[in-house]
C-alpha cells in the first residue's frame, strides 16, 4: 500500500486524498504561476497531444491542483475545464515524487466508486506524474493520461511520462521567467516614468528658482541677494561715498483725479520702464519706487569714482525722457523734479516676509529735500 493510500480518508465509498504538509506554501506556488483560468496555450497543448499519441490513450491532460479543484490547463478527451479536488486522481498524485499508476480503477478500493470512474469520463486506468514549480520545492499539478478500460503500464511507460513531465516543467519555468521579465520591464517603465516626472519637476523647480532669484535681484544688488539667499539675512553695510538720486512727478495728484486708474498706471509704468533702462545703462542701482517717486543710487553695487557724474548724466536723460513723453502725449503728462546728493549712507535689508533693501542717512534726506524744493526740470 502506497503512502497516499495509507493517508487517504475514505468518503462514503471512495478515498479522498489528504492535504500535503506544505499545502499553504504549495497553493502560493500555484498562484504564482499565474496560469489558473487562462486561455489554452500551444506550448502545453502540444505535449498533451503527444502524450495521448505515445500511450494511445483517449484522455490526456495537464492539471493544476488548486485549493478546492483541479483545473485543466490543457486537455484531450475531457469536456469540463475543472473538477472537484475531492474526486481528483491528481490530488493523490501530488503527494509523491513517483508516478501514480492505477492499472484498473475498478479493482482499486480507493477509486472503484469514485464519480470519475463510475461516471464521465469513466476512467478505467490512470497514470499521473506530479509537476514541480520552477523552484522545484512544491508540486503544483500533474501530467496525466487515462483510459476508459484497465491496462498495463511498463517501467518504460513511466520513464516516458517523466520525460514529458519535464517538458511541462520547462514551460512552467519559462513562463515564470517571462513573468519576471515582464515585472522587471514594468518596474523599468515605472522607474523611467518616475525619472521623467522627476525631470519635469526639476525643470519646473529650476524655472521657479530662476524666477525667484530674478525677482530677488530686482529688489536689491546681486551680491546682497546672494547673501540673503545663502544666510537668510544681510549684514548692514556702511558706504562712505555714494550718489543718491530722487525723481518726483509734478502734477501727479491732479492726474489721479482726472485719469482712469488703468490709464494712470500705464502712463506711470511707461516712465519708470524708461528710467530703468537709463540707470542700467549708467551702472546705477535702482532701489525702489514710492508712488510717483523713483529712487536710485550710484556707487552702491560697484565702487567707482565716476558715480556722481553717472548720476547727473542719468538725471539729464530722465529729464529728456519726460520732455519727450510730454511732446508725444495728448496733454496727460507730468513735469519732473530731480534731487541728487553725494555722501555716506548705511544700507541693509529690513523685513521678515517681504524683504526690502534700503539706505539711510543724511545723504538720503538731503537729496530728497533737494528734489522736494526744486522746480520742474533741471537748470
Amino acid at each position: 500500500m502506497s503512502k497516499s493510500q495509507q493517508g487517504a480518508k475514505f468518503s462514503t465509498d471512495f478515498a479522498v486524498a489528504p492535504l500535503p504538509a506544505n499545502e499553504d506554501e504549495r497553493l502560493r506556488a500555484v498562484q504564482a504561476l499565474a496560469l489558473l483560468d487562462t486561455a489554452p496555450e500551444e506550448r502545453f497543448d502540444a505535449v498533451v497531444r503527444l502524450a495521448a499519441k505515445l500511450f494511445d490513450m483517449p484522455i490526456s491532460y495537464v492539471a493544476l491542483v488548486d485549493s478546492d479543484r483541479q483545473w485543466f490547463k490543457s486537455k484531450v478527451g475531457l469536456t469540463p475545464s475543472e473538477s472537484s479536488r475531492e474526486v481528483a486522481f491528481c490530488s493523490h498524485a501530488i503527494l509523491n515524487d513517483e508516478p501514480l499508476i492505477i492499472r484498473d480503477a475498478h479493482a482499486d478500493s480507493r477509486f472503484a466508486n469514485n464519480p470519475l470512474v463510475t461516471g464521465d469520463p469513466f476512467i478505467g486506468a490512470y497514470a499521473g506524474i506530479p509537476l514541480n514549480d520552477p523552484t522545484m520545492q512544491y508540486k503544483v499539478g500533474t501530467l496525466c493520461v487515462a483510459d476508459h478500460k484497465a491496462r498495463e503500464f511498463t517501467e518504460r511507460d513511466a520513464a516516458i511520462l517523466k520525460d514529458l513531465a519535464r517538458l511541462i516543467e520547462r514551460e512552467l519555468d519559462m513562463g515564470n521567467q517571462i513573468q519576471r521579465q515582464e515585472q522587471q520591464l514594468e518596474l523599468q517603465r515605472e522607474l523611467l516614468q518616475s525619472q521623467e516626472e522627476k525631470g519635469l519637476l526639476f525643470a519646473q523647480l529650476t524655472r521657479e528658482k530662476a524666477l525667484a532669484e530674478s525677482f530677488l535681484q530686482s529688489l536689491m544688488p546681486v551680491e546682497i541677494a546672494a547673501e540673503l539667499r545663502t544666510y537668510g539675512s544681510v549684514e548692514p553695510r556702511y558706504f562712505h561715498d555714494v550718489t543718491v538720486l530722487f525723481t518726483d512727478f509734478v502734477g501727479f495728484t491732479a492726474h489721479t483725479e482726472s485719469l482712469a486708474a488703468e490709464d494712470l498706471v500705464m502712463l506711470l509704468n511707461g516712465y519708470f520702464i524708461a528710467f530703468d533702462r537709463v540707470v542700467e545703462c549708467y551702472g546705477i542701482e535702482k532701489l525702489k519706487t514710492i508712488g510717483d517717486s523713483y529712487m536710485c543710487v550710484g556707487g552702491l553695487s560697484e565702487q567707482n569714482p565716476s558715480h556722481p557724474v553717472d548720476a547727473v548724466l542719468a538725471a539729464l536723460e530722465m529729464r529728456n525722457i519726460v520732455r519727450a513723453f510730454a511732446g508725444d502725449s495728448d496733454g496727460s503728462h507730468f513735469g519732473v523734479r530731480v534731487g541728487l546728493h553725494t555722501g555716506p549712507v548705511v544700507a541693509g535689508v529690513v523685513g521678515a516676509r517681504k524683504f526690502a533693501y534700503d539706505i539711510w542717512g543724511e545723504t538720503v534726506n538731503f537729496s530728497s529735500r533737494m528734489e522736494s524744493f526744486r522746480v520742474p526740470g533741471l537748470h
